[in-house]
């Protein structure tokens, strides 16, 4: 299957990265870690590509500093949840660490681009060829979310940017910062406040009512939709109108 080519580190981020007063340089290593180049970043976190001790390469999370007040129970409780699951549609943790006071999580490195990208790149290539590649994404999706449900979790933020597509055509469902397990013992700590991508979110996600795996199984198909036509079913300004679109509509 023909996939977009992959997306580079973008060309703005700089390889010197400064945290907590503690400049990070290409070359220093990292709890066995070496680091190599900044790989992205959100709101939240950088993304450094690193090499483990055997020369692999693996992705560095790094929690930034001004999220470390409400970034911390995420990446703890991401780190509990792939720990537990074993799928190749899911990414892969290695380990949790420090980086200068800044809690880091090791993982599979994907060397290619997010289903945001290709989406606007297939959207614009004919319907024999998008068609095929829409029916293997969803099949892979599909099998990620049975691994989660069968482990009683629900990811919560199911979007097309939070699905990496290696090389191969292989999709690896990430950021499972928000991930909620369905057992209430094993997480006594998970927020009840309103989290998720609006856009994406099932209307009980958004009303801030109880939710199972349907919920994902409703972002997976507002996922489908943008895959077959290349935008979202809804547009809204705000959580009260995608609430009201997303039920009604």
């Amino acid at each position: 299957m023909t996939v977009p080519p992959p997306t580079p580190a973008p060309d703005s981020l700089p390889a010197e990265i400064e945290m907590g007063g503690i400049v990070l340089r290409p070359g220093d290593v990292i709890d066995g870690y070496r680091y190599e180049c900044p790989a992205g970043k959100g709101g939240m976190a950088w993304v450094l590509k690193a090499r483990d001790p055997s020369g692999n390469p693996v992705a560095l999370k790094v929690l930034k500093a001004n999220r470390m007040r409400t970034g911390l129970a995420r990446f703890r409780r991401e780190f509990r949840a792939l720990s537990r699951l074993d799928h190749e549609n899911i990414i892969r943790v290695e380990s949790w660490g420090d980086i200068h006071g800044h809690p880091y999580l090791a993982m599979e490195f994907v060397d290619g681009t997010d289903l945001h990208t290709a989406i606007r790149e297939m959207n614009r290539r004919p319907g024999a060829e998008r068609w095929p590649w829409v029916e293997d994404v969803l099949v892979q999706l599909c099998r990620a979310l049975g691994h989660l449900s069968r482990r009683g979790l629900v990811h919560r933020d199911l979007k097309p940017s939070n699905v990496l597509i290696t090389r191969d055509g292989v999709c690896k469902l990430t950021d499972f910062g928000i991930v909620k397990d369905l057992d209430p013992n094993r997480d006594p700590f998970v927020s009840s406040t309103l989290v998720g991508t609006w856009a994406y979110a099932s209307p009980e996600q958004i009303a801030g009512e109880e939710i199972d795996h349907r919920s994902d199984l409703y972002s997976l198909g507002i996922i489908l939709y943008a895959m077959l036509t290349g935008r979202r079913p809804f547009a809204a300004d705000n959580m009260k109108g995608y609430l009201e679109q997303h039920r009604t509509r």
